[in-house]
């Protein structure tokens, strides 16, 4: 017999997954695992390999397993694509061989639309313009077919912060200048607020759409966290793909919902709230000054 836990977080030591680890280790009895990012008391879980999900799910029994692992960054997937369906793909098909007629839910993304005609609601046909959205399709395609008591979450333009992962600042905080896109849209999601909702999510199935409200270019989300966040980075408008490299690039991936009735917070006040729970948690000193706006 394997632990018993309320959640086991495939990705706990990623953006969004650690940040549902941080909140949820608070009322429930959680287990995350990472691949590369080892952090304490995290199992090591590689999606590629049959053998290490297998050895995970033996020694571990969620009552809801969180999904928010595997290659997710663009460029990477686009320059190793069979490494990409192996870890994306195949880790889906992996899982399921070990975890079946319990909750799974799949966190997903905008990257599985082309960008050709936003807002997509959830009966929107997926068309995705690179390795990293073809990916999460058949891994939409492939966990709902086997398991359709599981649930697909597609996200947007996740920002937050956790102790344990500081990707969000650190990548506005590092990139000088930050060259952001003006005329590719896209919603933008408080990672808080999928904390908050989480259990709202659980007895549904099928795919949903969380993100929140409104939408805003690239260039413009950045130059509103800089602003509320008092972040010292230089943001740099260009139009176009020149913001890009690599991979094809959907022109707007704005999402909307016609299951979810909450409303999320919207993008200012959240970057107010998160500015004041950084201030309580660690020393801004290094991120920049106080917010003024």
């Amino acid at each position: 017999m394997g632990i018993k836990v309320d959640y086991l977080i495939l990705g706990a030591s990623g953006v969004l997954g650690s940040r549902l680890m941080e909140v949820l280790c608070r009322t429930h009895s959680v287990i995350g695992t990472y691949n590369t990012h080892a952090f304490p008391d995290g199992l090591h879980c590689d999606l590629g390999s049959e053998q290490s999900v297998k050895n995970l799910l033996s020694n571990v029994q969620p009552r809801v397993l969180i999904h928010v692992a595997g290659m997710t960054r663009t460029e990477e997937c686009e320059s190793s694509p069979d490494e990409a369906y192996v870890v994306n793909v195949d880790g889906i098909r992996h899982i399921l061989s070990y975890f079946r007629g319990h909750k799974l839910v799949f966190f997903s993304t905008d990257s599985v639309f082309d960008g050709e005609s936003a807002p997509y609601d959830e009966d929107s046909q997926p068309a995705p313009v690179n390795v990293y959205g073809a990916t999460k399709v058949q891994a939409e395609k492939s966990l709902l077919q086997a398991a359709p008591y599981s649930l697909v979450v597609r996200v947007a333009g996740l920002y937050g912060w956790s102790k344990l992962n500081r990707e969000f600042l650190s990548r506005i905080r590092q990139s000088s200048p930050l060259v952001c896109s003006t005329d590719h849209f896209s919603s933008y999601t408080w990672m808080d607020d999928i904390c908050r909702l989480l259990s709202s999510l659980e007895p549904m199935t099928g795919v949903v759409h969380l993100v929140g409200p409104g939408r805003y270019s690239r260039a413009e989300f950045t130059q509103l966290a800089c602003r509320f966040l008092a972040l010292q980075g230089e943001v740099r408008s260009v139009k176009g793909l020149e913001a890009y490299t690599g991979a094809s690039r959907k022109r707007g991936s704005t999402l909307v919902s016609l299951r979810l009735r909450t409303t999320l917070t919207p993008a200012p006040n959240a970057l107010r709230k998160l500015h004041d729970r950084l201030h309580e948690e660690v020393n801004l000193a290094g991120y920049g000054g106080n917010v003024n706006g």
